[in-house]
């Protein structure tokens, strides 16, 4: 029975953290990189309509991203890297709020 409970618990604790950083996005690492973006992305709410966007950010030259990081602000949003990513000198990162809702993503990404 105690083990019912202990398993019930975690999954109970994996899905609320699931939910609650449901819009964040890390990857790469930006150790030994530098700035590339950094911008705040947002939205407003309108009835009924679900609110996005893409994002594309380009390395200039021969730069490699190196790290993409999305911070949701609001907690409500989805993003997920679409094309390019790190190892490539590009990126396109798709931004989505809920329906009826808007959205606040801080999007910052690294290359070297």
């Amino acid at each position: 029975m105690a083990s019912k409970v202990t398993l019930l618990s975690l999954c109970m604790l994996l899905i609320i953290a699931w939910t609650q950083a449901r819009g964040n996005l890390n990857m790469g690492s930006p150790l030994g990189a530098h700035l590339i973006h950094y911008e705040s992305h947002e939205k407003n709410a309108l009835p009924l309509i679900k609110r996005e966007e893409e994002v594309v950010v380009s390395g200039v030259g021969n730069e490699i991203v190196r790290a993409v990081i999305v911070q949701d602000l609001k907690g409500d949003g989805e993003s997920y890297v679409k094309r390019g990513g790190v190892g490539r000198n590009n990126v396109t990162i798709k931004l989505k709020g809920p329906r009826g809702g808007g959205y606040k993503f801080l999007v910052q990404v690294y290359a070297a």
